[in-house]
């Protein structure tokens, strides 16, 4: 069995020449590919920004539904708003400037190089902070709203390369330069930092909270999409994509010289034919991607492939995608009047609890 996708056509952008190609067969090579005509390059080279680029040119659409869902929870905005204050970044950037190691241009300068290039491949003004910390669960993370700073984990640094290091720090700044980074944010307060504080008043069980996390834990597993794709834009090569997600899965020492790409890829074909076939394996699959805070990286692998088998992953390495220019107003999040809603009294009551302990 092969993976089949089926070719397009892709205009050259010196001459206007039709270029029929397998969007998968040269999505590991671009830097190679040029017009049949003309032979100029037909996408962008490895070291060109994408001007301008616009978060929605690569949003995932369960990023954007999810959203829409969570934003509908009664009282989510209030009771985020509300821990953004009391349990702030500040904090956190604390917290990490005393436990982990601050990268900059004197200081893990390689680190440091990657971030200047995947901040100038997504075309982001701000460079966020970097940080690295002790920790063998290979992991990274986008922390902050108002001065966002990214953490990547010394298991993380153990079990990738180079290449995929920069594609792992492209795919956190994708989170910051997505707006993912209130609602993610809120969430890591939420689990890291309330449950501890607070738990043993306000349990994280009590409904309005649940479901707020709950909504929360849906939406940034389906944020991690979109975040894929921007690492997919600032890496430029699916097979090292690929290759990632299966040392997340199961990599090793002894493992990772033998992983094939093909072969994962396949498997997440399988796993998808899997829970389509049967009704009671769409449940199990949803009950074990409901207790995880990321998509599973066989799924990950399986939506990459979709977006850069249809195309659509190509047409913005030739240029033709949506700048900041053009983006939407940001939605605004409503300031809530909890008082006269009796929906929402169990979040008036939450947050009157949590006034209280905090001494309000």
């Amino acid at each position: 069995m092969t993976i089949e996708v089926e070719p397009r056509i892709f205009a050259c952008p010196n001459c206007g020449g039709k270029n029929r190609l397998n969007p998968l067969k040269i999505a590991s090579k671009l830097d190679k590919v040029r017009c049949g005509s003309c032979g100029t390059s037909l996408f962008l080279g490895p070291h060109d920004p994408l001007l301008e680029i616009s978060s929605t040119a690569y949003e995932h659409h369960l990023d954007r539904r999810a959203l829409e869902m969570l934003r509908r929870v009664p009282g989510v905005n209030s009771i985020l708003r509300f821990i953004l204050r009391e349990l702030s970044e500040r904090r956190l950037r604390m917290l990490f400037l005393q436990t982990a190691v601050k990268v900059h241009d004197k200081h893990l300068t390689k680190l440091h190089d990657m971030n200047v290039r995947a901040c100038t491949l997504l075309d982001m003004e701000l460079m966020p902070e970097l940080y690295v910390m002790h920790d063998p669960m290979p992991n990274a993370m986008a922390i902050g709203v108002d001065d966002p700073f990214v953490v990547l984990t010394s298991g993380l640094l153990d079990q990738m390369d180079e290449d995929q290091i920069r594609g792992v720090i492209g795919h956190e700044l994708g989170h910051i330069h997505a707006g993912h980074q209130l609602y993610r944010t809120a969430l890591y307060l939420l689990i890291n930092l309330a449950d501890r504080l607070l738990g043993s008043i306000i349990p994280m069980r009590e409904a309005a909270m649940f479901a707020i996390v709950q909504a929360l834990q849906y939406w940034s597993r389906c944020s991690e999409l979109t975040a894929d794709r921007a690492q997919m834009l600032v890496q430029r090569n699916f097979d090292r994509f690929v290759h990632c997600e299966m040392r997340l899965a199961g990599g090793s020492r002894f493992t990772n010289p033998d992983l094939d790409a093909e072969q994962f890829l396949l498997q997440a074909q399988e796993a998808t034919r899997v829970q389509e076939e049967n009704f009671l394996n769409k449940i199990y699959a949803g009950m074990q991607a409901s207790n995880a805070s990321h998509p599973f990286p066989v799924w990950r692998a399986g939506h990459m492939l979709t977006w850069v088998g249809e195309g659509s992953y190509l047409d913005i390495l030739s240029g033709n995608f949506a700048r900041k220019n053009q983006e939407p107003a940001p939605p605004v999040l409503d300031e809530e009047d909890l008082e006269g809603k009796e929906s929402l009294s169990p979040v008036r009551k939450m947050l009157d609890e949590l006034r209280g302990v905090l001494g309000r």
